[in-house]
This record gives C-alpha cells, structure tokens and sequence, in this order.
C-alpha cells in the first residue's frame, strides 16, 4: 500500500495523518504517533505517545497519586483519634491561626518544616501556658499539617491513655503508642494525682524515650513546677518529659476561650436588627 493509500485510508477513522517523512502524526497536537528505530540491523517503526496522550496519561497519574496521599492522610488522621481524646483538634490549621503568640506560631511552622531532622534527633515540643491561651490549638496545627505530609500522628491525654489501658491490653496500648511517629499528649498534668496513673505516665514517656520517637506535650504546669514535683514518682514522670522536649515555649496572654466568650455577649446584647 502506497503512503499516499494509507493517509487515505487513516482518514477515514482518525483525525491523525502521515506526515512528510511518512510517520503517523497526531491529529489533535501534530506531535509524532510514530517514530523508526533500528533493530537488529533493520530499521522498525514503533508506537509512541503523542504530546497530548503523554499529558493525559501523565494527568492520570498524578491524579491518581494524589488519591493515594488522600486515602493515606484520611487514614492517619482516623488512626490519630485511636485513644478517644477530643477531636477539636482536627479542625486545627495553620491557615486559621492569628498569630497572637507570634514565637510559638514561628515555632511550629520551623518544626513541622524540619520534622525529618527533628523525628532523627529525637526532639519533641513542650507547650505551657494558661488555660485558653492557644497550646492546644497549636498542637492541633503541628498534627495536622504533619498528617498531611504523610507522618504518622497520634493525638491523646494521659486520662484518655489511662482510660485505655485499664480496659484494654495495657501491653497493646503501649506498643501502640510507640508506633506513632510524633505523640501530641494534651494537657499533661490533668490526671488523677495517683501513683499508678504517675508510673502508668512515666511508662508511656519512657517507651517513646527508649524508640527514640518524640512528643509534643501541653500542659498549664510551668518548668520551674515540674521540676518540684512533690514525690519522686511525679519527679521521674515530668523529668522524662523536660529531658525528651528540649524546646520549650510558654503562651502567654487572655485567655482566647474568653475572648471568645466576651465577643458572643456582646453580639448577643446587641439583640435584632443591631448589628453594625
């Protein structure tokens, strides 16, 4: 069949064409369909993407990629939630944040930025403030954006681990816990005064020391506090903590909780029709 038979008959089902040099040509972007190479001593002409199917497929691909890094954050952040603590925290973003203690927010982008270095060394973050003042919110901001980049989070309280292991396998829920790449433990200091719930604490810090994994701890007890603890047992328990979260930053200010507060009274006193 002559070039000029098979451009004819290529027509007749396709907008592709032969072109000059007798190679089949994309209809839709004029990139070849075709190319010659030499195989064995002869010359073959072999199929290749055109540019506009290398673009769909490269198109499909990422699309794809990208439902991959969905399910997987999905099924991280359904992982982070294993021990039942608050799930206000997922709402948390960087996006949203006011920048009101401008350090710590500084801070956490660094960290979430540097977190490979900062998972190799071992190098976890101790937040301390009042109650109100945005500890809590930060940590949520730190766990996401890392549950985004593909790092395995678990978010928790010691009550709620305390919880977990008088009910379940006590053994189950510490390898459990040490799985997890960062472990945020809010408000730290809020459990029951106890013996055991202060070793069953200092078994949880311990295991993450001894996998060289960190945390990220909340609590309303400032380091000079921790440090006085009043029986050993607490001592050992908040020395771990201050010897795994070298970085340590207070927020400081009125309570956000209360501001909060302040601004739905004011809207409410205002009543119909008086909103400026």
């Amino acid at each position: 069949m002559s070039q000029a038979q098979c451009a004819e008959k290529l027509s007749l089902f396709t907008e592709d064409y032969l072109g000059t040099d007798g190679l089949m040509m994309c209809g839709k972007c004029n990139s070849r369909k075709q190319h010659r190479v030499e195989i064995f001593g002869a010359m073959r002409t072999v199929y290749i993407m055109c540019d506009c199917r290398r673009e769909a497929v490269e198109a499909e691909e990422a699309y794809y990629q990208q439902q991959a890094v969905r399910r997987r954050t999905e099924a991280l952040a359904r992982e982070a939630c294993t021990f039942g603590h608050d799930t206000a925290w997922q709402q948390a973003a960087f996006a949203l944040d006011d920048w009101g203690n401008h350090e710590a927010s500084t801070l956490c982008r660094e960290y979430v930025a540097s977190f490979a270095s900062m998972r190799e060394t071992n190098t976890g973050l101790l937040f301390v403030g009042p109650v109100g003042t945005g500890k809590s919110f930060l940590a949520g901001c730190v766990a996401n954006a890392l549950l985004e980049k593909g790092v395995s989070v678990g978010v928790t309280s010691l009550p709620q681990i305390l919880y977990h292991m008088r009910d379940f396998s006590k053994r189950g829920v510490l390898e459990r816990l040490q799985e997890y790449d960062l472990l945020v433990i809010d408000d730290l200091g809020t459990e029951r005064e106890t013996t055991y719930a202060a070793e069953q604490v200092f078994q949880v810090i311990d295991a993450r020391l001894r996998t060289r994994k960190p945390v990220l701890v909340t609590t309303n007890l400032d380091p000079a506090a921790m440090r006085e603890a009043k029986d050993t047992m607490h001592q050992r328990v908040y020395d771990r903590v201050l010897e795994m979260c070298p970085v340590q930053v207070t927020l400081k200010g009125r309570s956000r909780r209360q501001e909060v507060a302040r601004q739905k009274r004011e809207r409410a006193t205002q009543g119909p029709g008086r909103d400026t």
